[in-house]
């Protein structure tokens, strides 16, 4: 747990009220596992008075986001492997994309996929903390995090990126939502469940910039 601002692709986030952030990617728990396992910058505590109901927001931080306009690239690539492919043989779409993906190296493919690897770690790190699968890792969370009720809780998974336009954030929450959608539906969480905020906007949501942060 962390009161201290947290300074993460210079973006100056908090300061955060006791108890309410846990920054996990500097986590003992996450320093034993964290060889080839991608992590968000911190988790934090929002409830909402007027819902009665609690969210943790996952906050994955970055300076900039490559070019959207040419994802089409992933698709267009796709349909020439279905081309190429052994009519005879049947492959999923799934296993299509997969191909593809070993094939091309597009980078806003690339970055989104990091950015989806890195909140479903955390979800998932976050869950079996809170469940103790981590010895004494439980011991790293607050009070708060752990009166939390895992049936009822909300997930939200926000990424911020400092420099950027807030038309180009459409494009990159739509192609968040598609490679998310399995763990969306499996998890049964909310449609809202993505936030993709700049920097003007991750102030306005009171996440950066203040002396103290009222939750």
């Amino acid at each position: 747990m962390t009161t201290e601002p947290i300074t993460e692709s210079d973006l100056t986030f908090g300061a955060f009220p006791k108890g309410y952030c846990f920054y996990i990617e500097k986590s003992q728990t996450y320093k034993r596992i964290e060889s080839g396992v991608k992590m968000v910058e911190f988790l934090l505590l929002r409830p909402d008075a007027k819902t009665n109901k609690t969210a943790i927001w996952m906050i994955e931080a970055k300076k900039s986001s490559p070019n959207s306009k040419t994802h089409g690239k992933l698709q267009e690539s796709m349909n020439e492997v279905r081309k190429k492919l052994n009519s005879n043989l049947e492959y999923s779409e799934a296993q299509i994309e997969n191909i593809v993906l070993e094939l091309t190296s597009h980078p806003f493919d690339i970055y989104v996929r990091e950015i989806c690897n890195k909140f479903v770690n955390a979800l998932t790190l976050f869950i079996a903390i809170h469940l103790k699968r981590h010895s004494k890792g439980d011991s790293e969370l607050s009070e708060n995090f752990m009166q939390i009720d895992l049936s009822r809780v909300q997930f939200v998974f926000v990424l911020v990126i400092k420099d950027c336009k807030e038309e180009w954030l459409l494009p990159i929450k739509e192609a968040l939502n598609k490679a998310l959608r399995p763990t969306i539906r499996t998890w049964n969480l909310l449609p809202s469940s993505i936030l993709v905020l700049n920097e003007d906007l991750a102030r306005k949501n009171q996440l950066i910039d203040l002396e103290t942060t009222q939750i």
